[in-house]
């Protein structure tokens, strides 16, 4: 996996600490903002526990704790969750909204 991430993920990659890449965030937004031009941000907190759960287990868990009702509401918001930054976007299946 290491070699598929990219150099700025600093991170991810062992031997390495985020300092680096929190210096560069500053950096860059603060160029970027006195270009007058919009920015934009995406943290993911990769020791979150419930990053990575596919959304059919995490339904089926909540089957033990959440009546018919409640369950169907959530499907029916994460049916419509759409991340988007800039052009792009992508609809997520795993993982607490």
């Amino acid at each position: 996996m290491e070699e598929n991430l990219h150099a700025g993920q600093t991170g991810f990659i062992p031997r390495t600490g985020i300092i680096v890449n929190q210096m560069r965030l500053i950096e860059e937004v603060k160029e970027t903002m006195s270009k007058r031009r919009e920015t934009y941000g995406l943290f993911i907190d990769p020791y979150n526990a419930y990053n990575t759960i596919s959304n059919n287990k995490l339904f089926a868990r909540l089957k033990k704790v959440l009546s018919t009702e409640e369950i169907v509401l959530i499907k029916a918001i994460y049916s419509r969750l759409k991340i988007q930054i800039g052009e792009k976007s992508f609809i997520p299946n795993a993982g607490v909204a």
